[in-house]
């Protein structure tokens, strides 16, 4: 397309279907402070990753899969995302977030929305397939 910076620029013409994900909140705690959440994936053909981005509110997240602790994540304020591929490309994964309380002594740049004092929340979710090109002269 152009020459920019000294690095050629490309553009695919290619259109690419994307991953679709679906969740749905398994099982809450009494005191709503641990959220067990079910992850439906499909992949298009040709992917090379795929990246779950998670956008919550809570203390800490850890994804499980058939049942094992595979990943875990600490709160803070930027989109959680995890490379599936390295996974074999899961179907279904469950993702478990724990509250944070509002009055938590820590430092964070961006703090989530506090709901009764806590946050222990998904707020978004998306799922974004990676391809690899071959580029001929």
């Amino acid at each position: 397309m152009k020459q920019e910076a000294g690095f050629a620029v490309y553009e695919s013409l290619a259109k690419y279907p994307s991953a679709n994900v679906e969740y749905k909140l398994l099982k809450e705690a009494a005191d709503s402070k641990i959220k067990l959440y079910e992850f439906s994936l499909e992949y298009p053909a040709g992917a090379g990753d795929c990246f779950l981005q998670i956008d919550f509110g809570g203390d800490t997240a850890k994804v499980y899969i058939e049942g094992e602790q595979v990943d875990d994540w600490f709160y803070t304020g930027q989109t959680w995302e995890i490379g599936l591929k390295r996974y074999g490309f899961p179907d279904k994964l469950q993702i478990e977030i724990e509250a944070l309380e509002e009055n938590a002594e820590r430092y964070l740049e961006k703090w989530p929305v506090f709901q009764n004092g806590i946050a222990c929340e998904i707020n978004q979710v998306t799922a974004e397939a990676e391809y690899v090109y071959t580029l001929k002269k």
